[in-house]
């Protein structure tokens, strides 16, 4: 049962460490805003990808707490 905890953990792992960090998200985004022909009236509704970076930022941010300091209760 152990090793099967272990490769269930490592396949996670991988799996979270595989996704662009709110970073990369968030220049992306920028870059994207700053292309040529971009404007905010045409870009259209928000994609996905958008929605799911301000979920997470939003995650982030109420893991924080409101003085900044990592909340380890949830």
């Amino acid at each position: 049962m152990t090793e099967a905890v272990h490769a269930a953990l490592k396949h996670e792992l991988e799996r979270e460490q595989a996704r662009p960090s709110l970073v990369e998200i968030g220049v992306r985004f920028c870059r994207d805003l700053r292309a040529p022909g971009a404007s905010l009236i045409t870009a259209g509704p928000p994609t996905r990808r958008f929605a799911t970076a301000c979920t997470r930022m939003t995650d982030v941010h109420r893991r924080l707490g409101p003085d900044g300091a990592d909340d380890q209760r949830g």
